[in-house]
């Protein structure tokens, strides 16, 4: 009970009532443990007069290098995400798809914006 008023204690009084006193733990948006390692990413498909969000998985389902739904779920980087992007043009039954992806990854800081959305990955 004293370890659990202890956890949500300490960041309560730093942030909230402004505290001074540097023994209670300050609340950070990501550890070391995650920052890096997780990114928000959102596939678009333009279509000119209006924008379509892409489900990865349902498109990509049959595709021998992401038959591992985790591969999918897990992006950490822009070029991982970018590579994903690229796998949506060809699964996409178009003649010249416009694939967009925006981005943003985890950091000690905060989300850092690493795509916004204003390449098409099919064109190369």
């Amino acid at each position: 009970m004293l370890l659990a008023a202890w956890m949500i204690g300490g960041p309560f009084y730093r942030q909230i009532l402004d505290g001074t006193w540097e023994v209670p733990r300050r609340w950070e948006m990501f550890t070391t443990f995650a920052a890096g390692k997780i990114c928000e990413v959102e596939y678009l498909q333009d279509m000119g007069t209006s924008v379509f969000v892409l489900d990865r998985y349902a498109l990509l389902e049959n595709d021998e290098r992401w038959s591992d739904p985790e591969s999918l779920r897990r992006i950490s980087s822009k070029r991982q995400a970018v590579r994903i992007g690229r796998s949506l043009c060809g699964a996409l039954n178009e003649e010249a798809p416009d694939v967009r992806v925006v981005a943003r990854c985890a950091r000690r800081s905060g989300w850092d914006k690493v795509a916004m959305g204003k390449k098409n990955l099919c064109k190369r």
